[in-house]
């Protein structure tokens, strides 16, 4: 991501004075204030599925940045390290709106993004995205036929006394089968074209009847 050089050297000065404060709190008062359109939280995330709960309670936002305190502190008291997280905070924004470009020319909508600062240091960053069905999404294809297969193998090994059964397992093949592709699905990743290609491979994978770990 390119920043632009008079934001870096704004951060720097920022950085210069935010380091001699020893107060965590103040310092995070003083990262909101100088970002608005940013919204700064202390997170820190144990698991996958911690940072998509968090992810998920934010969905409609895209400039979330979640700093792990350790980190935090080391921001409040040391400029150097305030000015390297500084510059990339600061061009969080611009970074959500090309990855929002991406996203709607490759079919999909971008329905939250976010940044991770991580307790040892490393940079995540996260978005929640859904593809956009499009025309001819639901013409004739392998999976129908696939669907068909599955449903006899089902009704003959069912019987007449498991029609109830044989129901259940059908919907939940279609369901497997079909992929549920317009749910929204929680991607993390270092870039943003790994963010795109995990999305992307989620799609193809569940609309095959797949399934796909997307942890970083």
């Amino acid at each position: 991501m390119q920043v632009n050089a008079n934001y870096s050297t704004q951060a720097i000065q920022s950085a210069n004075s935010a380091g001699k404060s020893t107060n965590t709190q103040e310092y995070l008062q003083t990262l909101r204030e100088k970002f608005p359109d940013l919204s700064i939280t202390i997170q820190s995330f144990n698991s996958h599925s911690a940072e998509a709960g968090y992810a998920f309670g934010r969905m409609g936002t895209f400039n979330n940045v979640a700093i792990s305190k350790n980190i935090l502190e080391q921001m409040a008291n040391d400029p150097k390290v305030a000015a390297k997280y500084e510059e990339w905070i600061g061009g969080f924004p611009e970074w959500a709106q090309q990855l929002d470009k991406i996203f709607t020319d490759g079919g999909y909508e971008l329905l939250a993004t976010g940044t991770t600062i991580n307790k040892d240091g490393k940079i995540d960053t996260w978005c929640i995205g859904r593809k956009i069905k499009q025309p001819g999404d639901d013409k004739p294809t392998g999976i129908q036929l696939r669907k068909k297969a599955m449903d006899e193998m089902l009704e003959k090994k069912a019987g007449e006394n498991r029609e109830k059964k044989i129901e259940e397992e059908r919907e939940l093949s279609e369901k497997r089968l079909r992929g549920e592709d317009n749910k929204p699905h929680f991607v993390r990743a270092e870039s943003m074209n790994a963010l795109m290609q995990k999305l992307s491979a989620l799609h193809d994978e569940r609309k095959n009847g797949a399934s796909i770990d997307l942890k970083a």
